[in-house]
């Protein structure tokens, strides 16, 4: 899980608000959560990071790269700090994925 791994690895850079998005880093791309509801439950900050975290934008779907780039163009930091974590972990956890899932994943970044 990306907040464990996050949590573990970079305690000192990371703070509640950041735990909180790290752990709902996907909702917006994988559940119906809106960042609205985002927002109404764990406040502006939190939906902001998630928000930043989704490569599903209004223009259309981004792939990793591009949206750590973005971030980093936009000076989101801490957001971009979180989806490199992400990538970490997901290079990280490569021997225990499914081979399709393990496709998926090669072809986003």
């Amino acid at each position: 899980m990306l907040a464990e791994f996050v949590a573990e690895e970079a305690p000192k850079l990371y703070n509640i608000i950041m735990l909180q998005a790290a752990l709902l880093h996907d909702t917006i791309e994988d559940t119906e959560l809106t960042e609205e509801a985002i927002t109404e439950i764990f406040g502006p900050e939190v939906a902001k990071h998630v928000e930043g975290l989704t490569r599903i934008k209004s223009y259309g779907k981004i792939s990793s790269g591009e949206s750590l780039n973005l971030l980093i163009k936009e000076k989101r930091y801490n957001t971009a700090l979180i989806k490199l974590f992400d990538r970490i972990h997901n290079v990280q956890t490569l021997g225990v994925k499914s081979l399709r899932k393990l496709e998926k994943l090669l072809k986003r970044l």
